[in-house]
């Protein structure tokens, strides 16, 4: 299957910001969404349709006016400039992706085929998380780094300060709180040496004024599972309880 995974974010524009989200992929030419193409955007209930336009359009204005009938937008694929390659990107922005059910953080998954983009969104227990990297201080080797930041990690219980233990297997991280309390912090060193995990912690930072959590690990715990930089991830959640693991689509409905 030809997937792609993405999340709504807030896109900045003249009078400040509003949600939306982007393509931002090598895979869109060999689709048809070639820079300059014109793509419509209609918003379905639950969901959201990218169509890509004929070349021979006969009238812009009466595409316009048809797409803006059915709730949508007309926008171009374009060139994105990063680390001077020329990588194609399709961005949609705009008030109307609300009426396709769709709010700032919400993870998305998308199903492609030529001259068509199917975008759905994910359950709310379910989060996207990208594989990067960052670079080893002694060796300047880059290592995965995964990183789960975001008002949504403290929905299930991951608040600022806690202690949190990090079990690797191919294909499978988990990260569990320790609801011991860090007064039996070496308690918590002996049960992850015994069980060969690794120990996070909560922390905070800074952004547009306001503190976020975060929690990250990086090097062999990311190696161990298997998983490299550039990938991404499905994070299952529970109280207490983040599974990172790969797209299983049949078992997402898509």
């Amino acid at each position: 299957m030809n997937m792609h995974l993405l999340s709504v974010t807030n896109t900045a524009y003249a009078k400040g910001r509003r949600p939306g989200f982007y393509f931002y992929a090598d895979w869109l030419p060999s689709m048809g969404f070639t820079p300059g193409a014109l793509v419509q955007a209609i918003p379905e209930p639950g969901e959201m349709v990218f169509n890509l336009c004929d070349d021979n359009i006969a009238k812009y204005s009466v595409l316009d006016a048809q797409t803006k009938q059915r709730g949508g937008k007309l926008v171009q694929v374009f060139n994105n400039s990063e680390k001077y390659k020329q990588i194609p990107t399709l961005l949609v922005s705009g008030q109307f992706i609300h009426d396709a059910g769709l709010t700032y953080g919400d993870s998305l998954i998308a199903k492609y085929e030529h001259s068509h983009i199917r975008v759905r969104k994910l359950p709310d227990t379910v989060k996207v998380v990208n594989v990067s990297s960052i670079q080893e201080q002694n060796t300047g080797k880059p290592v995965p780094k995964i990183r789960l930041n975001g008002e949504w990690i403290t929905v299930f219980g991951f608040l600022p300060d806690s202690l949190v233990t990090v079990s690797s297997e191919p294909g499978v991280i988990m990260f569990q709180l320790w609801n011991e309390g860090a007064e039996n912090y070496r308690e918590l060193v002996r049960y992850a040496r015994q069980n060969q995990m690794k120990i996070t912690q909560v922390k905070e930072c800074s952004g547009r004024d306001k503190l976020y959590p975060y929690m990250m690990i990086t090097g062999s715990c990311v190696e161990k599972a298997g998983f490299v930089s550039d990938e991404s991830l499905i994070a299952s959640c529970e109280q207490g309880i983040i599974k990172l693991q790969r797209l299983d689509f049949i078992e997402l409905g898509f």
